[in-house]
């Protein structure tokens, strides 16, 4: 539970300082703990962030999906983790990085319309 409203917090903090961003741009918070990427994609675009302190990877929709989204984590071996899936209708995706190790990570988003894949990098002190 605790999880879930740090998950919100973050959102609605980020959405606050972000609103008028432009897709297709990389952020580096001026803190250097929330790094964020946005990907255009006009029926599946998504923004994804690392919340270095609460050590989740969080995959936000940026427009009401019309169809499930599979997000499948994949460490830098090209070993398969963890595999998660961003509802119709929801707007928030995640996946929890504690036993986790630093290192570039994939994130393969499967839509209906194609699959995207992103690189996402762990960096824990």
């Amino acid at each position: 539970m605790k999880k879930l409203i740090a998950i919100i917090i973050f959102i609605f903090i980020y959405n606050k300082n972000y609103a008028q961003s432009k897709l297709d741009s990389t952020f580096i918070d001026s803190t250097k703990n929330i790094i964020t990427k946005t990907y255009p994609q006009p029926e599946n675009a998504v923004k994804i962030f690392y919340a270095e302190k609460s050590e989740l990877i969080v995959i936000q929709s940026i427009h009401l999906n019309k169809e499930n989204l599979t997000i499948q984590l994949i460490d830098p071996n090209g070993k398969f983790i963890q595999e998660t899936t961003l509802y119709q209708g929801s707007t928030l995706a995640y996946f929890d990085t504690q036993t986790l190790y630093n290192g570039d990570y994939t994130l393969k988003i499967i839509g209906p319309t194609g699959t995207s894949i992103e690189n996402v990098t762990i960096k824990k002190k």
